[in-house]
């Protein structure tokens, strides 16, 4: 299938784009801010680098977000932002979760995340 996306063996090559990453994640770790775009033509592995370089991630303290951005409505973006966020600090944090909306998510962090604002 093409849409398939491909990780860990599966995933061959892109060492340049491996390397990247890397010094990415490490200047991260020092205090650098620096972004990263991945653009290409539809199908070319550009989701599966990404997914691949997630689970290889092992630096602490870093929480990975992956978001697909599409053309959505704002409101639309900032629940799947906020649902990430939620999902991957549960992940991290070793959470049961059963589902993954945004309000379950919201309710499962309302303990172990400190209270930085009161609504």
């Amino acid at each position: 299938m093409y849409s398939e996306t491909f990780t860990g063996k599966d995933l061959f090559g892109r060492l340049r784009e491996k390397n990247i990453f890397k010094e990415r994640t490490k200047a991260f770790k020092s205090g650098f801010r620096k972004n990263i775009a991945i653009l290409g033509r539809p199908f070319v592995g550009k989701t599966s680098l990404i997914k691949n370089f997630i689970l290889e991630l092992s630096a602490e303290g870093i929480l990975p977000l992956y978001i697909e951005a599409r053309e959505e409505a704002f409101e639309f973006f900032t629940q799947m932002f906020i649902g990430a966020l939620l999902y991957q600090y549960l992940k991290l944090k070793n959470a049961k979760v059963k589902k993954d909306d945004l309000k379950t998510l919201i309710k499962h962090c309302e303990k172990p995340l400190p209270k930085t604002a009161k609504l």
